[in-house]
């Protein structure tokens, strides 16, 4: 009897043992409870929360049934459109809830709900937001008050009307160079050749959403004095966004003091753009003497060919030979795709070049100036190599009987 007491205790607590160890396996594999935050966007029957991420801009969704009990969970403690935050497991899926901008790349399902509530309620409560005495003036607002400006022609950029329009949306460094650079300019393009509202060029916008102000007071979006104001939409299908980054002055108004357009390709920073730009306009290479006059176009035309091989087209800056801008035409051989650049001035043109290269290249190469004709000028080709750049042809007109280039071509042998 005793032997079988012990055998029958021997076997429970190996199955105990086996259980615990069960147990230990299954909370191994299972999701860690993270804390994530995001604006709230509400579907009839399923919903996201939308994540992005200040400093490195990637993108992320968060989907959960509404009636679930993670769903209504969420519900109860945030609204639509708002930001909400909430601390639970999450598990790899794709979130494709129709009528919301849910289908990325990157996204995951909600499993369960530890915390949630809503930031808006949180920073009303405590007082942490820096509310501003008039509603129109937060960053959220002034950014739509930009983009209804800029549409309805009465916006900041490319404009010297009045400075006004300008300094109520940026603070003075940068409204500074946007002005600048809008006078320089004369009505031609300037250092902006892109729509600063979206970051390219010909823009082709959908899904456009402003999202609702960052407030600083931690790493995410600064200090107490910052905050951040994302839009995201899609440019010709794809994925984009533009930061404006805030700053609140002495007068507790807030202002832009840069604006970060984040895509694939990485990122650009309007305030770097700008401060670059004026400060290419202003160079001059010290090893070069400007000729007195250059009378013919086939003078130009040489120099250019020797200051495009010698990787120093800032030369015909020094010549004063471009009264306005230059437009630089780049096709690649291989693709047959066109990039067309226009610049200020040809030590902008240099910078452009000078950006894409490579340790290996590519290299510059020029043939021997075959005519100047009904304003082009053409050179000799023979071939092309890999990793190279070759100077095909030149457009040119005058100006006060002196000639000047236009545009300048050049191929790409990929």
């Amino acid at each position: 009897m005793k032997i079988k007491i012990v055998l029958l205790t021997a076997l429970l607590l190996a199955f105990s043992l086996i259980g615990l160890a069960q147990a230990k396996t299954n909370n191994a594999f299972a999701p860690e409870s993270e804390t994530y935050a995001g604006e709230l966007q509400v579907g009839k029957t399923q919903s996201v929360i939308l994540y992005f991420g200040a400093e490195s801009g990637d993108y992320a969704a968060f989907c959960f049934k509404n009636n679930s009990a993670v769903g209504r969970a969420i519900l109860a403690a945030c609204k639509d459109k708002q930001q909400c935050q909430f601390t639970g497991e999450v598990t790899g899926g794709e979130c494709k809830v129709p009528g919301l901008e849910a289908d990325l790349s990157a996204s995951s399902k909600i499993v369960s709900i530890k915390s949630v509530k809503s930031l808006a309620a949180k920073n009303s409560a405590t007082g942490k937001t820096p509310k501003s005495s008039n509603k129109a003036s937060a960053p959220d607002a002034l950014i739509k008050n930009l983009y209804a400006a800029q549409k309805s022609g009465s916006g900041p950029f490319f404009q010297t009307r009045d400075r006004a329009f300008v300094d109520k949306y940026f603070r003075k460094d940068l409204a500074d160079l946007i002005w600048k650079d809008a006078v320089a300019a004369n009505g031609e393009v300037g250092a902006i050749d892109f729509d600063p509202l979206y970051g390219s060029q010909d823009p082709q916008i959908s899904n456009f959403i402003i999202m609702e102000t960052g407030w600083g007071g931690d790493r995410k979006f600064g200090g107490d004095d910052e905050a951040v104001v994302q839009v995201t939409f899609k440019d010709s299908g794809k994925e984009r966004m533009v930061s404006y980054q805030f700053k609140r002055g002495k007068d507790t108004t807030w202002k832009i003091y840069d604006v970060h357009y984040r895509s694939d390709d990485g990122q650009v920073k309007l305030a770097e753009v700008l401060t670059k730009a004026r400060a290419a306009s202003q160079i001059i290479p010290a090893s070069f003497q400007p000729p007195s006059k250059i009378e013919t176009v086939e003078q130009l035309a040489k120099m250019l060919s020797e200051a495009f091989t010698a990787n120093e087209l800032g030369r015909l800056d020094a010549a004063q030979t471009n009264p306005g801008t230059v437009r630089i035409v780049l096709e690649h051989s291989i693709t047959g795709e066109i990039e067309s650049k226009i610049f200020k001035t040809f030590a902008a043109g240099e910078k452009w070049f000078k950006s894409r290269e490579r340790e290996d290249g590519p290299a510059r190469n020029s043939g021997t100036l075959l005519r100047c004709k009904a304003s082009i000028c053409t050179y000799e080709q023979e071939g092309m190599l890999h990793n190279n750049l070759y100077l095909q042809k030149i457009t040119y007109g005058y100006k006060k009987r002196l000639p000047y280039i236009k545009a300048i071509y050049v191929i790409d042998g990929d």
